[in-house]
């Protein structure tokens, strides 16, 4: 967030238009399990000033909040994992 601010606001100001543009834009971006924080939240994503498809903005299958809550549990298992594979218990 700080380096979105830095880019878009010269003033440092999280009421300048292009930051909330930019934080808009962060919001749709997908994550790694497939949905981005709009998606999850709201069940579709929202209104940009960039044109979409239709299909983008259509609502969410149930189906596809539960595959992508299983991805988003093996990503964290498997962050688990290679966490765990260097890291040392303390005396």
């Amino acid at each position: 967030m700080k380096s979105l601010l830095k880019k878009t606001s010269a003033s440092g100001d999280i009421l300048d238009p292009g930051f909330l543009k930019g934080l808009l834009t962060y919001r749709n971006t997908p994550r790694e399990d497939g949905m981005s924080p709009a998606k999850r939240l709201f069940g579709c994503t929202m209104r940009t000033l960039l044109p979409a498809h239709p299909v983008v903005v259509k609502p969410v299958e149930r189906r596809n909040f539960q595959l992508a809550d299983r991805k988003a549990t093996e990503l964290k298992i498997k962050a688990k994992a290679r966490n765990d594979a260097s890291a040392r218990s303390l005396e």
